[in-house]
C-alpha cells in the first residue's frame, strides 16, 4: 500500500549509495581522526582527561555478547520491518508511532539483557536511586534539601532536588524494582516526547508524514540509547513540551504549558537556563512580543520565592552548591585553555557523535529548504544553538558527556527535518531507507558500545 505518493518537489531520493557511503567513511575518519589527535594533546602535557575515544567521554567497545545476546540484536532489523510495515498500513498514525518509537527503544536495549540494559543504570553509590532513602517526605526533602545536598551522591549533588524526587516516584511506581524504574522512565519520556512532538509536526508538514518523522525521532541514535534509564530522556520530553508550547497561538494557554514545563526542568536540572534565551529571542524576533516571556518567568521566579519563604529552600544557594562540586578548584582562564579549548570541542563533537552521519546529512540537506519554506523554525533552531554555545562558553559541562547531558538539545536539532518534509512525497521505501540508517547507526552504537549513564 502506497502512503506517499511519488511526485516530489525535491530531490528524487534522500540518500544516494555514494552519499551513504561517504557519510559513514567521513564520519568514522573524523572520529578517529580527533581522538588521536585529542590523545596526542594530552600525551604532550594538556591536564584534561582526554581518552582515545574522545569526544565521546566515557565508551568501551563491548564485543563479549552471548549467544542469545547476538541473534536477539539480529533480529531488531526484523521488528523494525514488522514494525513499519504495520505503519504504513495504517498510515502511521501518531499513536502507533509514538508506541512503536518506544517499542524499538526498549528492545535494543534489551540486547545488553534486562541486567545491564535496564537494572545496571540505577545500581551503585554515584546513581541517583542512592538518594532515595532520603526521601521521608517530598516537603521535609525540599525543605531540608540545602543542608543534606553536599553529602549526596556525584549526580544528585550537582542537581535541584526534583532529581532524586523523580526517582523516588519511579521506585514507587517500580515497586522498588530498578530495572521498572527504566521503564517507567521509557514510558514517561516517550509518551511526553512523542505526544508533544507530534502535535507541533503537524503544524508543519501532513499528519501523515509527522507521525513517519515522529517514529523517526525515536530512531536518533542518542534518543535509541539514552531514553531508558536516563534522567535526561525526561529533561528532553519536557524540551519538546516547552516547543509545543511556544508553537500555541492562544497566549494564556501558551504561558501556563511554558511554565509548567520550564518549572520541571528547573526543578530537576539546572541546565534550564538554556531554555530562557531561546524564549526570549523567539519572543522578540518572531512573536514580536515580550509578554509571554515577562510572564513565564515571573511565574517561574514566584514558585522558587515560594519555596524559600515556605519551605526553606534557595535555589540559587543549591545552584552554587552544584557549581563547585562541577568545578571545585577554578583555575583562571590563561592557565586553563588548552583545557577549556578541549572541553568545549568534547562537548560539541559529542553531541555530532550521537546525532550519527545520516541524522546530520539530512539535517545539512534540509537547511536551504527550512530557511526558504520555514524560516520561523529554523530561527528556533538557531536561537537553540546559539544559547547552548554560550552555556559551553560559560564552562558548563566541563566533563563532557553531552550526547546524554545535552539531549535536551536534539527535539531542537530534529525540527530541521521538517523543511525537507515540507511538501514531500515519499514513496514506502524511502521510509524503510530513512528508518533502517538511522536505527541501524544506533543499533550498531547501542551492541558494541559500552555507555556510561
Amino acid at each position: 500500500m502506497e502512503i506517499f505518493a511519488s511526485s516530489n518537489p525535491f530531490p528524487n531520493r534522500f540518500f544516494t549509495l555514494r552519499e551513504i557511503a561517504g557519510a559513514i567513511l567521513i564520519f568514522l575518519l573524523c572520529w578517529l581522526a580527533l581522538g588521536h589527535l585529542a590523545w596526542y594533546g594530552w600525551d604532550i602535557g594538556h591536564k584534561f582527561p582526554i581518552s582515545k575515544t574522545w569526544p565521546v567521554k566515557i565508551m568501551g567497545l563491548d564485543f563479549k555478547h552471548s549467544k542469545g545476546q547476538w541473534i536477539f540484536a539480529f533480529a531488531q532489523p526484523l521488528i523494525l520491518l514488522v514494525f513499519l510495515r504495520t505503519l504504513i498500513q495504517f498510515r502511521f498514525h501518531w499513536v502507533l508511532s509514538i508506541l512503536f518509537g518506544m517499542g524499538m527503544i526498549f528492545f535494543s536495549n534489551l540486547t545488553h539483557s534486562w541486567d545491564q540494559g535496564f537494572v545496571m543504570p540505577h545500581s551503585g553509590s554515584s546513581a541517583y536511586y542512592a538518594d532515595v532513602g532520603r526521601v521521608n517526605g517530598l516537603l521535609d526533602f525540599i525543605s531540608s534539601y540545602n543542608e543534606i545536598q553536599p553529602q549526596l551522591s556525584i549526580h544528585s549533588r550537582t542537581h535541584p532536588p526534583g532529581a532524586v524526587l523523580t526517582f523516588r516516584l519511579l521506585d514507587w511506581l517500580g515497586f522498588g524494582n530498578k530495572g521498572m524504574i527504566s521503564v517507567w522512565i521509557l514510558l514517561f519520556a516517550g509518551v511526553i516526547s512523542g505526544t508533544f512532538l507530534n502535535r507541533f509536526l503537524q503544524k508543519q508538514v501532513d499528519r501523515t508524514t509527522a507521525g513517519f518523522l515522529t517514529f523517526l525521532y525515536f530512531l536518533i541514535p542518542a534518543v535509541l540509547i539514552y531514553y531508558v534509564s536516563c534522567l535526561d530522556a525526561l529533561i528532553a520530553a519536557y524540551t519538546v513540551g516547552f516547543i509545543f508550547f511556544l508553537s500555541v497561538e492562544r497566549i494564556w494557554l501558551s504561558i501556563i504549558g511554558l511554565s509548567a514545563f520550564i518549572f520541571l526542568f528547573s526543578f530537576t536540572n539546572f541546565a534550564f537556563l538554556f531554555l530562557i534565551p531561546v524564549l526570549g529571542a523567539w519572543e522578540i524576533f518572531v512573536k514580536k512580543n515580550f509578554l509571554r516571556t515577562l510572564t513565564t518567568v515571573s511565574v517561574i521566579v514566584l514558585i522558587y520565592l515560594g519555596m524559600y519563604y515556605l519551605l526553606g529552600y534557595n535555589y540559587l544557594k543549591s545552584f552554587e552548591v552544584a557549581r563547585y562540586f562541577e568545578d571545585p578548584d577554578p583555575l583562571p582562564l590563561a592557565e586553563r585553555l588548552p583545557d577549556y579549548f578541549w572541553g568545549r570541542a568534547m562537548d560539541l563533537g559529542e553531541i555530532l557523535i550521537f546525532a550519527g552521519p545520516f541524522f546530520l546529512m539530512l539535517l545539512w540537506k534540509s537547511l536551504k529548504p527550512l530557511w526558504k519554506e520555514k524560516k520561523s523554525t529554523f530561527l528556533l533552531i538557531s536561537f537553540s544553538l546559539l544559547s547552548l554555545v554560550a552555556v559551553f562558553l560559560g564552562g558548563a559541562y566541563k566533563v563532557g558527556e553531552t550526547g546524554r547531558a545535552c539531549l535536551f538539545i536534539f527535539p531542537f536539532l530534529f525540527l530541521s527535518l521538517t523543511g525537507h518534509f515540507a511538501g514531500r512525497k515519499i514513496k514506502n521505501e524511502e521510509a524503510y531507507l530513512l528508518a533502517g540508517l538511522f536505527f541501524i547507526n544506533g543499533l550498531l552504537m547501542q551492541f558494541f558500545g559500552d555507555f556510561f549513564w
